[in-house]
């Protein structure tokens, strides 16, 4: 699939499509024959959220993103790959309050604030800071869902997030900590370097 991507959005990597397979294959899983709401949080240029809604038509997928200006790339990559949707403008979980969400997908930010300034120029001077600037020690983003997981209707029955180098231990306890998902496993990406978490509720 083609993405078109701004200087409002991060440009979508290999090492994602990782964790799309993941959440694709356990949603298939869980939900065989059904027909789950899924969201993609922080979707950037909405590559996570068109691609688990190419490989299962049948789920009802959102995307949220605190950015106008991304979200409108997100909308103009859905329209032009003819996939419905829906987008909600917002504070990572906060647009979907009240709502049943069955599964969380995110790669948020999550660059600690000190090393965004010692990033590859590459990423450094193009990439939007908002989509990188993950707090002090880069994972306020995800403790900030964890908080934000008792705005919805129910607790989500899968969870996927990406994340940064030396940052999978921390984020995998979070899960295991809050006591929703009966597993919570680890993905190495392409480098071998653990790149996500996955919660699952079986």
């Amino acid at each position: 699939m083609t993405f078109e991507v701004t200087p409002s959005v991060l440009i979508p990597r290999p090492e994602t499509e990782l964790l799309v397979e993941a959440i694709a294959a356990e949603g298939e899983k869980l939900w065989p024959s059904g027909a789950p709401r899924a969201v993609d949080i922080g979707t950037g240029s909405g590559a996570i959220a068109a691609t688990l809604k190419h490989l299962r038509p049948a789920w009802h997928m959102a995307a949220g993103d605190l950015s106008g200006d991304a979200l409108a790339v997100a909308k103009s990559n859905f329209e032009r790959l003819g996939l419905s949707v829906e987008c909600r403008q917002g504070d990572l979980l906060k647009p979907f309050t009240g709502e049943t969400m069955d599964i969380l997908v995110s790669n948020p930010p999550y660059i600690p604030a000190a090393d965004i300034e010692v990033l590859q120029p590459e990423v450094r001077d193009y990439e939007p800071r908002l989509a990188l600037d993950g707090g002090p020690d880069g994972l306020a983003p995800y403790r900030m869902m964890m908080d934000q997981l008792s705005l919805l209707a129910s607790i989500p029955r899968l969870i996927g997030f990406e994340l940064g180098m030396g940052q999978a231990q921390d984020v995998a306890e979070l899960l295991r900590s809050a006591g929703h998902w009966s597993e919570v496993y680890i993905i190495n990406d392409f480098a071998g370097i653990e790149r996500h978490v996955v919660g699952v509720r079986k």
